[in-house]
This record gives structure tokens, C-alpha cells and sequence, in this order.
């Protein structure tokens, strides 16, 4: 930890020499351990006097993502960090936490100590009011909420006392609190790197949801990091599974508001597919050019099918595609395989979209377009697997075999005309 301004130490050697069962809510200094200072933000945390001008100098938008650069927040000699800096399995909240925040105090290894309270309404009159939250109980702040703030008393039943005193424990516990306190802390941009890799690795390589939840999995990576382990990884497969959705649900916002900011019309690609398991999945596809003129595509959906794989089974599917992502004003043309279905499918969706339309029919016939490449896939894989070829085959041995025919016959007759032509000579 980098020396303190000179000016500070006195505040500094009073807020050391408090013991942890003296009340900590009083005025106090803010300092950092910043490595350097200089003439631009950095230098101006050093010389932030109160902790409400140390955070106001924060840009919360562009942390750092290691533990150990996050901005030291000093309050009574012991650096804190706001707990919403860091990655959280589980994110506590009490009514107090409209008037005050939460932090974690530090070790020297900036490992977490133990969370805390910093009233806020306290804070904006230049006093630092502190109070400890074992396992998230803010039983010591709601009764200094009630005394210290008189309108705030229907905040829930009092004890007794302004709850100074519980403010932190007893100099006899303080040590056996803190250590069993103490763990690694993370932040939460590593949180979100780990999740976001976490299912790209589940979804990349066809991994079941469960295969976190087998023993050696979790014991691997044990042998990497035991305290990350038990901060990130979940316990069960329905954890990744919520995980998926929610990723699934934001990208699906942000892909509708793509398509809204396009001013041109969206082209659609649909094809039916019957996956390992035997699903019928129908992939609908969206083409479109965005705002700076870049042809785009994107995966819209991949729907199971159940029952019939005839257009009008496939066509609602279609629609409510459309319909979820605001694509009926601005639907363009329709391109699927050659099958028959496509052609259905496509007049059972414009005769939804459009049902006031007596021209709906020509219109989905003008905007169906039959995919080329379907047809060229079906003649290259009919020969590739041999169904030209035996065609082939078979037709040059009919014509070798009629030729072999017309031999034997032009033959025999032969042989009969020189027979007759024998019988007359003798």
C-alpha cells in the first residue's frame, strides 16, 4: 500500500487507534492505494477528503476486471470496495439498502473481510456511518436508521440503542470473524467471462446441461482454482439452463432492435430438418441490409415441429416467427426448398398476414422463390449415391443387350438362309 498524503495522517493515526467495539459512525478521511498519482483522475481520488467525493471521481461504467485494481474506498483505516463491484451468486437486499450501500472490507491480499453498511443520508452530511452485515443481517443499521433519522422509523422494530455498539464485533471475536470471513473476491467482469464461457464451451461442443453436475468435472477444476469453483460453477444443470435463456432472451432485444433500425425489407429462408434424436426443427432464417448498407443474416428461430410437415402446419409456425420479432409491414420474399410444403407454407402465412387481400394467393405465388441449390443438391447427391449411375448403367447395358440381340438374330437368319440355300443346290 502506497504512503498516504501527509496531511492525512492524522485523521489516519485516530481512525487506527478506534477498537472495533467503539462506534464507527463519525467524520472520516477517504484515501486509496493507488500506485501513482498525476494530473488526472487517479491524482484527484488521492486528495478526495470524504468519501462521497472519492466515489463521485469513480467511472463505475469502465472497472477494471481484477480485484486488485478496483478503486480503494478508506474509511477508518481499512480499505472497502461497493459490493456490486463484484461477481455475486446471490444478491442480498433489505429495505436499508434505499438509504445506504453495501461494501466488503479487504485484507492485505484483497481477500473479503466481511461485508458492511455505509448509510448514505449520513454520508451526504460528511459523516461515515458504518455498520456490519454478518450473512447479510442489517440488524445493526435498521436501529440506526430509526434513531439518527427520525423519519425513517417505520423501517422495522428496534432493540434498543442506536446499534453503535453492534456496529462491529468485540475485540475478542474480531479475529475469529474475520478469518472465517475471509475469501477470495471477484469481480464481475471475471463472473461474466467465466458464465459467458462457460456456455459457450456447453453449447459449442454439444455438452449436456448435467455434464457440470459429474464429479470429476467439478474435481478438475478444483485442481485450478477451489474458491472460483465454488463462486461460479452451479450445482446444477437447471442453473445453466436459466443461464441459456436469459442470454438467449437479451440477444433476441437486441436482434429486434437491429432489425428495427433496417429501413429495408426483410427476406426470409425456412427449411425443415430432422435432428439425431428425431426432431423435426424448422430454421427460419432472416436476411436483410442494415444501416450502413452491409448485407446481414441472422438466425431467427429453430421451432419443433409437431404433427403433419405439410404448409399448413408450417405456415402459423411462420407467422408467429414474424409476428414475435415485427417483421409483417416489412416482409419481404420467401425462399424455401422445392417441396410442396413450401409452396403451402407460404400461402398459409400471407393469408394471415394479409386475410383482407383478394389477391393474397398471387402475391405469396410472386413472393415464394424455389432454392436453386436444393436443386442442384438433389441431381449432384442422386448421382454421388448412385441413383444416376445405376440409371446409367442400366439403360447401356439394355442397349448392349439389344445390339447382342440383333446379332444373334441377324445370325440365325443367316444360318437358316444358307441352310435353304443348301437344300436347293443339292
Amino acid at each position: 500500500m502506497t504512503d498516504l498524503d501527509d496531511r492525512f495522517a492524522d485523521d489516519l493515526s485516530s481512525a487506527l487507534s478506534l477498537t472495533p467495539s467503539q462506534s464507527v459512525s463519525q467524520s472520516s478521511g477517504s484515501f486509496t492505494n493507488l500506485p501513482h498519482a498525476g494530473g488526472d483522475a487517479f491524482s484527484t481520488l488521492r486528495r478526495a477528503r470524504s468519501v462521497k467525493d472519492r466515489l463521485e471521481v469513480v467511472d463505475e461504467a469502465n472497472l477494471p476486471a481484477e480485484v486488485s485494481q478496483l478503486p480503494k474506498i478508506w474509511m477508518h483505516g481499512k480499505p472497502y470496495i461497493k459490493t456490486k463491484w463484484l461477481h455475486k451468486k446471490r444478491k442480498r437486499w433489505s429495505k436499508v439498502d434505499e438509504y445506504g450501500e453495501r461494501y466488503v472490507k479487504l485484507d492485505r491480499d484483497d481477500s473479503s473481510l466481511g461485508e458492511y453498511w455505509l448509510c448514505n443520508l449520513c454520508m451526504q452530511q460528511g459523516r461515515t456511518s458504518l455498520y456490519a452485515t454478518p450473512n447479510g443481517a442489517t440488524t445493526a443499521a435498521k436501529p440506526h436508521l430509526q434513531k439518527d433519522h427520525r423519519s425513517l422509523i417505520g423501517i422495522g422494530s428496534s432493540d434498543g440503542g442506536s446499534g453503535a455498539g453492534d456496529s462491529e464485533p468485540s475485540p475478542r471475536r474480531q479475529k475469529t470473524l474475520e478469518e472465517s470471513l475471509r475469501k477470495t473476491l471477484v469481480t464481475k467482469t471475471t463472473g461474466q467471462f467465466f458464465r459467458d464461457t462457460l456456455l459457450g464451451w456447453l453449447a459449442g461442443a454439444n455438452i449436456p446441461l448435467s455434464g457440470i453436475e459429474h464429479p470429476l468435472f467439478r474435481q478438475l477444476l478444483c485442481l485450478m482454482n477451489k474458491d472460483l469453483l465454488q463462486e461460479f460453477l452451479p450445482h446444477s444443470g437447471d442453473t445453466v439452463r436459466a443461464w441459456i435463456k436469459a442470454e438467449f432472451e437479451a440477444e433476441k432485444e437486441l436482434l429486434k432492435d437491429e432489425l428495427a433500425r433496417s429501413p429495408y425489407k426483410k427476406r426470409l429462408t425456412f427449411n425443415l430438418w430432422n435432428s439425431p434424436n428425431q426432431y423435426a426443427l424448422l430454421g427460419i432464417t432472416v436476411h436483410f441490409v442494415d444501416q450502413s448498407q452491409q448485407l446481414q443474416f441472422r438466425l431467427l428461430a429453430l421451432k419443433r415441429i409437431f404433427g403433419s410437415h405439410g404448409g399448413e402446419n408450417l405456415g402459423p409456425v411462420l407467422q408467429g416467427v414474424i409476428e414475435d420479432f415485427a417483421l409483417s409491414e416489412t416482409i419481404g420474399y420467401l425462399t424455401a426448398d422445392n417441396a410442396d410444403s413450401g409452396d403451402s407454407a407460404v400461402r398459409e402465412l400471407f393469408q394471415a398476414l394479409l386475410p383482407q387481400d383478394d389477391s393474397v394467393f398471387d402475391l405469396a405465388r410472386r413472393r415464394r422463390i424455389r432454392c436453386v441449390n436444393h436443386e442442384l443438391n438433389l441431381s449432384a447427391t442422386g448421382f454421388l449415391d448412385g441413383t444416376f449411375k445405376e440409371a446409367i448403367k442400366s439403360s447401356l447395358l439394355d442397349r448392349k443387350s439389344a445390339n447382342s440381340f440383333k446379332k444373334r438374330t441377324t445370325s440365325s437368319k443367316a444360318g437358316v438362309n444358307q441352310a435353304q440355300f443348301g437344300s436347293f443346290t443339292t
